[in-house]
């Protein structure tokens, strides 16, 4: 079985799988760097790298994602350009 953490599984494990993770508590933080200064510009529509990738991410699901598959989904987009906007 291969599973895809990008997205949630299809029909009624979905729906056993949103329900479950309705049910927990839980905090995920995301945010757009470590300890080393990030540039506020560069994603394009005057918004940093990862604030492009986190709207782009958001205005693209139409679905439940969780912490994890949010940052899946905005980690490559983040590396590439944060590389070419240094």
């Amino acid at each position: 079985m291969v599973l895809d953490v990008v997205r949630p599984p299809a029909g009624a494990n979905r729906d056993t799988y949103v329900a479950r993770l309705a049910q927990k508590r839980s905090r995920t933080v995301l945010t757009s760097g470590g300890l080393e200064p990030v540039s506020d510009s560069g994603g394009g529509r005057e918004h940093s790298v990862f604030a492009m990738a986190f709207l782009t991410a958001s205005e693209d699901n139409h679905d439940v994602l969780d912490g994890q598959q949010l940052f899946n989904l905005i980690r490559r987009p983040v590396v590439l350009n944060a590389l070419t906007n240094t």
